[in-house]
C-alpha cells in the first residue's frame, strides 16, 4: 500500500494559514512517501521525500515548486542550511521562521491517463489529521478523489460531472489548522 505523510509548515504569525483568505493561497509542505504490506499495517517512510512550495492564485491557477531529496537534507534545509541545490524560491521561504504545525497520513491511489488529455486521478482513503507530537487530532472516513487536467477535458469526464455534480474542494492544511485550534482560527499561535 502506498502511504503519504505530509507535514505542514508555518511562520508563528500564520503567514500561509492567513493566506487562504486572500488572492493568493499559498502551503509550504514536506511530502513523504511509504508504504505498507497491507492497510493494517504501519506504513515505513523510508522512500523520496519534497519539499513543496504551492502557490494558488484566482482560485484555480497552481504553481508549485518541489525540491525532491532525502529527509534529512530537507530538515537541514529547515533548520537554516539549505544547501545550493535547493531552488531559489524556497530558500526564499526557508529565511523565515518555521515549525511544523499539523501532518496529514493517507493512503493513495493514483491513475494516469495517457496523452492527449493528461489526465491524473488521485483517491486518498484513511485521511488523519495529526499533530506534530504524533497524536490523532482526527479522521476522515470519506475517500477524497481529484481529477487534475493537463490538456483538453475528454468528453466521458465532462458528462461524469455533469451527472455526479461538482464537490466542495478540500483544503487538508486548513481543516488540519481549524482542528488545533477551532475556536480561534485566525489568530492561533502554538502546535
Amino acid at each position: 500500500m502506498a502511504w503519504s505523510r505530509t507535514t505542514y509548515l508555518d511562520t508563528d504569525d500564520l503567514l500561509y494559514f492567513r493566506s487562504s483568505h486572500g488572492p493568493v493561497v499559498q502551503r509550504l509542505r514536506v511530502r513523504e512517501y511509504g508504504a505498507a504490506a497491507d492497510v493494517t499495517s504501519a506504513p515505513a517512510f523510508d522512500g523520496p521525500s519534497v519539499l513543496e512550495l504551492k502557490t494558488t492564485r484566482s482560485g484555480s491557477r497552481r504553481r508549485k515548486v518541489r525540491w525532491w531529496t532525502d529527509a534529512a537534507t530537507i530538515e537541514r534545509a529547515l533548520s537554516g542550511d539549505p544547501p545550493a541545490t535547493c531552488p531559489t524560491p524556497l530558500v526564499r521561504h526557508l529565511a523565515r521562521p518555521l515549525r511544523p504545525r499539523v501532518m496529514t497520513l493517507y493512503r493513495r491511489l493514483a491513475f494516469v491517463g495517457e496523452e492527449p488529455f493528461g489526465i491524473r486521478i488521485t483517491v486518498d482513503l484513511d485521511l488523519r489529521f495529526v499533530r506534530p507530537d504524533g497524536e490523532v487530532l482526527a479522521q476522515h472516513e470519506e475517500a477524497i478523489v481529484e481529477a487534475k487536467i493537463m490538456g483538453k477535458e475528454p468528453g466521458w469526464l465532462v458528462d461524469f460531472l455533469a451527472a455526479v455534480g461538482s464537490a466542495q474542494p478540500i483544503s487538508k492544511f486548513r481543516t488540519g489548522m481549524l482542528l488545533l485550534a477551532p475556536e480561534a482560527p485566525h489568530t492561533y499561535a502554538g502546535a
